[in-house]
């Protein structure tokens, strides 16, 4: 006898994760999102469980847009929000294009600036026949535009760097030898060009002394 695999809307807590990265130490914080029709998500999650938990390639990319998915032997929101988010790390500051999607995509759709309405569903059950579980989420509008920015250039330049959330804002001490030789200014650079022109190691510290 086949499991019954089941659908849970998760909607509620994930706008709750999802808002609380939208605003975690950003200033301004990008708008809250709000629960929408869960339509679509239903009908992709349920496509998803109807080909055996096993995804279905699209000929048409456009189907795919604006759709976050996590899979796991568990899923919850606040696996998949921290996941999504985590890709801030390897986040570059600009403008969005199919290129960045398996690094980031999953990150600008969470933060994407003019997103209203999320939606979130994920399966129960296709662990019973050997497969991972799926959470999936999609947003409206969808995000991930090519050729704009996710979000507004002032939050990202003062908060992902300022707060060293993001490693590819080039962090550059210098050290001067003030009396007790312990005055350290931090100087970070998130410009693109800066950083090409000046050929940076993101993953390096400078120490310069300077007298």
């Amino acid at each position: 006898m086949t499991p019954t695999i089941s659908v849970e809307d998760v909607s509620s807590a994930c706008v709750a994760y999802h808002n609380a990265k939208r605003g975690f130490q950003l200033s301004p914080r990008l708008s809250e999102l709000t629960i929408g029709d869960k339509e679509r998500a239903s009908r992709r999650i349920q496509a998803f469980i109807d080909n055996g938990c096993e995804d279905i390639n699209e000929v048409d990319e456009c189907r795919n847009k604006g759709i976050n998915v996590f899979d796991g032997t568990t899923v919850s929101c606040v696996d998949a929000v921290r996941a999504w988010y985590n890709e801030v790390h390897d986040y570059t500051y600009e403008r969005y294009s199919n290129w960045h999607f398996k690094k980031t995509g999953s990150f600008t759709l969470l933060m994407w600036h003019d997103t209203e309405e999320l939606s979130c569903v994920q399966t129960n059950g296709c662990s019973r026949i050997g497969k991972p579980e799926r959470l999936l989420c999609t947003y409206s509008p969808s995000g991930n535009t090519v050729g704009e920015y996710p979000f507004r250039q002032s939050v990202q330049r003062n908060t992902f760097c300022y707060n060293d959330i993001n490693p590819n804002c080039y962090y550059h001490q210098h050290t001067h030898n003030d009396v007790d030789n312990s005055h350290h200014i931090k100087h970070f650079y998130d410009d693109t060009d800066y950083n090409n022109d000046y050929n940076i190691n993101y993953n390096h510290n400078y120490n310069d002394a300077s007298t």
